[in-house]
């Protein structure tokens, strides 16, 4: 497509890897602490999610006691957005916004043998988010459903597009923030990064020269 000049609510086309994308699954949680938990993945993650990679859980593939979210209670919701690291607005409970995704990181090898230095081959993460088996009503029992048609996780703090962001002239350390349409208007949520605009490095050496072929 030919460069066109951006407008002020420009929707550009994108892409997330995820469950869908890497036919990858959460399988298991062990929940280590108030502040902790181990996500086990069906297959290795580390091509796909860095050390510090942000990702969010598709609350509907959450079970908790084997009932999915239409039949939970508000408190097994409550625990199950908590995991999901993203809730629905209490005006449009169709609409969900990122609570708090979370940071996965990997495993020490000493306290887990699937666990390696590099991450390689490794099935499963931790998550900075847990529930205290001696308080409230202890630890949730959360099992996982598996839709290849549905992505089940997603990895959020990177986004691919096939499209080419171009600036006339050069500029540092722009903000890039999560922000939701509402009604034709962008609204801030969060910054998810910064964008960078540098100009070109010069060609030491340009010629025009005649050759033998």
């Amino acid at each position: 497509a030919p460069c066109q000049q951006a407008t002020q609510n420009q929707l550009l086309a994108s892409s997330l890897i995820g469950s869908s994308t890497t036919g990858i699954f959460i399988e298991s949680i062990r929940v280590e602490s108030a502040r902790s938990s181990v996500l086990s993945f069906t297959g290795p993650v580390s091509d796909y999610l860095q050390e510090g990679d942000a990702i969010t859980i598709n609350p509907s593939s959450i079970l908790v006691s084997g009932k999915t979210l239409l039949y939970q209670t508000q408190a097994e919701r409550h625990d199950v957005y908590a995991l999901a690291g993203m809730s629905p607005f209490g005006d449009d409970t169709d609409t969900h916004f990122f609570s708090r995704w979370h940071r996965v990181h990997y495993l020490d090898p000493k306290e887990d043998g699937s666990a390696s230095i590099s991450g390689a081959a490794t099935t499963k993460l931790r998550i900075p988010i847990g529930w205290d088996a001696n308080g409230g009503v202890g630890v949730p029992s959360f099992s996982f459903a598996q839709n290849s048609d549905d992505n089940q996780w997603v990895r959020r703090s990177i986004m691919d597009t096939g499209r080419e962001l171009r600036s006339d002239v050069a500029m540092q350390q722009l903000k890039l923030c999560w922000g939701p349409l509402d009604q034709g208007y962008s609204l801030f949520y969060a910054d998810a990064g910064v964008v960078t605009f540098a100009d070109p490095e010069a060609m030491e050496f340009a010629a025009v020269s005649l050759t033998t072929r």
